[in-house]
């Protein structure tokens, strides 16, 4: 019975830690996984922040060949240059989630699989800290259409 005590309270302690230690911020791309060249996607991204505020900035990284142009970003300004697209907010939304939406296109000439990946960055406590985007692959392949 000591034994089942001692490991209960140990599973709770581990239980509690997570929830201190858990990430303030986790992102979703739903970038499509299908594209047919020369064709222009919309792409939803939900970021979900909690009670994080105040400055942050969205960095993707475009393959060669691709552009990526801005829809509803929330109020970020936004710019794409050097196959960087960046979303900046002086101070985010207040919800605690939100989804943008921007749109990516590829040249009619390129073909295969391309990967795309990003940072998301903000300011807790008077320290930067970065949210790798993890890399999603986009297929350009003619005669497949866009697929989500």
């Amino acid at each position: 019975m000591i034994k089942f005590s001692t490991l209960l309270i140990s599973y709770f302690g581990l239980f509690l830690m997570n929830i201190f230690t858990a990430e303030d911020v986790s992102i979703k791309n739903n970038l499509p996984a299908m594209v047919e060249p020369g064709t222009k996607s919309l792409v939803e991204m939900t970021i979900e922040k909690g009670a994080i505020q105040g400055f942050s900035k969205l960095e993707l990284a475009a393959p060669t060949g691709f552009t990526i142009s801005a829809a509803d970003v929330k109020g970020a300004s936004f710019t794409f240059s050097n196959q960087q697209a960046k979303f900046v907010w002086m101070t985010l939304p207040s919800e605690a989630s939100f989804t943008i939406t921007y749109y990516i296109e590829s040249e009619i000439t390129i073909e295969g699989p391309f990967d795309i990946d990003g940072t998301f960055s903000y300011v807790k406590e008077n320290k930067r800290l970065d949210i790798k985007i993890p890399a999603k692959t986009i297929i350009v392949k003619k005669g497949v259409g866009p697929t989500p």
